[in-house]
């Protein structure tokens, strides 16, 4: 929870209402404060500016509906976007990656790997220690549990000349003991 609740009160506002365009007096006004004040406050006790936010928030929120299978263009305009290139840009510049390469490899994740199975995607030019450090906020956050990491599975994806990416290698800690103590015993 944020220290300042009327602060709360506002994200709260953003995330549920997050299809619709959150004006700044509304905002300001739920948590009590000047916009001014308000937008101040905001940016210190989250990080992002309340605009920011609603846009990370929203491709937080097309994803999940892209792991549900609905359709892109449909996506884009449900979780408020007013135009489709816009969204595209937008979940670009906060996944890394377009909506219609994330599918992709959404499907070979479920073709190679079991539902309850830890996956981890890693750019190709990802070093151990940012492998490392992925993985720490992975089990920071509760994504798998340590007694879990032998059964995870790890996607390297690389990028084409035509700025798709493609998953390239893979492999697995019980198969690959050797890159997995490595990892295991940085912990």
């Amino acid at each position: 929870m944020l220290a300042d609740e009327n602060i709360y009160n506002a994200v709260m506002h953003i995330e549920s209402n997050f299809a619709s365009d959150s004006d700044i007096k509304i905002l300001s006004d739920i948590a009590c404060y000047s916009p001014v004040h308000f937008r101040r406050l905001f940016k210190n006790q989250t990080g992002y500016t309340p605009a920011k936010y609603l846009e990370m928030i929203r491709i937080s929120k097309s994803i999940e509906l892209i792991r549900a299978k609905a359709p892109v263009r449909e996506i884009a305009f449900d979780i408020g976007f007013n135009n489709y290139e816009t969204f595209i840009r937008a979940f670009k510049k906060y996944s890394g990656i377009a909506p219609g390469d994330l599918i992709s490899l959404l499907k070979i994740l479920e073709q190679e790997t079991d539902e309850d199975q830890p996956v981890v995607i890693i750019h190709e030019s990802a070093s151990l220690s940012q492998t490392r450090s992925l993985l720490e906020n992975s089990l920071e956050e509760n994504l798998f549990t340590k007694d879990k990491i032998q059964d995870l599975k790890v996607f390297r994806i690389t990028e084409s000349s035509k700025s798709t990416r493609k998953i390239t290698d893979k492999f697995s800690f019980y198969d690959d003991l050797v890159t997995a103590q490595t990892i295991i015993n940085s912990f």
